[in-house]
């Protein structure tokens, strides 16, 4: 009988809360997404941090400006976005010591339970993935390294707007925050940054799928069906095309040279960005896509006066399937 029960109340909850509507006309394929750009600050609390005595001091809080580009998907009730950092802003000055901490561009979904409206409260929670880098500076010996670490970083938050401005109040969840840091060469000290953070940003979303001189055209697209297959009424054999973009590598494995000869450089460290050149060709028919792509990122550790250049230039050959398509959400297996 609890069984029962449980059944009902879920069907109950899953019924309404993705029942309601995106926007007033009800789902359809035109409005299932809405693109945004977002910018906005993070806010670090002060940690402590160790010098090569293994001394204890105070870093100072700090604020990470950034800038989100992104969408709404699923008639509201998703976001899925890249952040990028644009400068580390201390709110208090050390003279003696300084630091980084940062994530490099990150990528993250968040699904909000209740789909996104104006003029109301929308609670949410997430996840991104994201490469953290830490520096700590003591002086005189001010080159100390740049350590890097993959991370997984959950967030929750707030959305409340109005046309096509959009708020965000949350904050930032880090499970790992521990670092065997090198205050010298051969003297690592455990130091642990902040567990959380707190962001305020402010978005600027916009529909860019339809247009009011375009009906025809979006009554033909609203026509699908809300899952099809992604070569529904394709016309052409194939079409070719090159791509550009800017791009960053991250190591897999650790360097045995280094963990013997460097131990104080970053274990797994992260490429410049470079940028990654395709040219390739789709099988509309297949719903196919084959590329060849060029990459050439450059690694780069410095620490205690030693630089290390690694560098590797490479061509991939890539193809990837497209699966289905839900009101032109197209997920693909590679």
């Amino acid at each position: 009988m609890r069984k029962i029960i449980l059944l009902v109340v879920i069907n109950y909850y899953v019924s309404n809360v993705f029942g309601q509507e995106y926007i007033v006309e009800g789902k359809n394929r035109l409005n299932f997404a809405k693109t945004y750009f977002e910018l906005g600050g993070q806010f670090s609390p002060s940690f402590t941090g160790k010098n090569s005595k293994g001394n204890a001091f105070s870093n100072s809080s700090s604020i990470v400006p950034y800038l989100n580009i992104g969408g709404l998907h699923f008639w509201g009730h998703a976001e899925f976005y890249i952040s990028i950092p644009l400068a580390q802003l201390n709110t208090r000055k050390n003279d003696s010591t300084n630091f980084q901490l940062y994530q490099s561009a990150s990528t993250g979904a968040r699904f909000l339970p209740w789909a996104y409206r104006e003029n109301k409260l929308r609670p949410y929670i997430g996840a991104s993935w994201a490469i953290a880098n830490f520096k700590q500076s003591v002086k005189p010996d001010e080159n100390q390294p740049i350590l890097t670490k993959n991370k997984l970083l959950f967030d929750a938050g707030l959305l409340y707007g109005k046309g096509n401005f959009i708020t965000r109040l949350g904050a930032n969840f880090y499970p790992s925050n521990t670092w065997e840091y090198p205050v010298a060469q051969n003297n690592f000290q455990r130091i642990k940054t902040p567990s959380w953070g707190a962001y305020f940003g402010l978005i600027y979303a916009f529909e860019s799928t339809r247009s009011k001189n375009m009906e025809a055209e979006n009554a033909r697209l609203n026509k699908f069906p809300k899952v099809s297959k992604p070569t529904m009424n394709a016309l052409k054999k194939g079409d070719y095309f090159i791509g550009i973009g800017p791009s960053s590598s991250f190591m897999l494995s650790k360097s045995d040279y280094n963990e013997t000869h460097f131990p104080y450089f970053s274990k797994k460290p992260v490429s410049n960005t470079f940028f990654d050149i395709a040219i390739g060709y789709q099988f509309n028919k297949e719903g196919i896509v084959t590329t060849l792509s060029f990459r050439n990122p450059k690694f780069t550790n410095e620490a205690f006066g030693t630089t290390q250049t690694i560098k590797n230039n490479s061509f991939v050959l890539e193809a990837y399937k497209f699966l289905t398509d839900y009101s032109g959400f197209t997920p693909y297996w590679a």
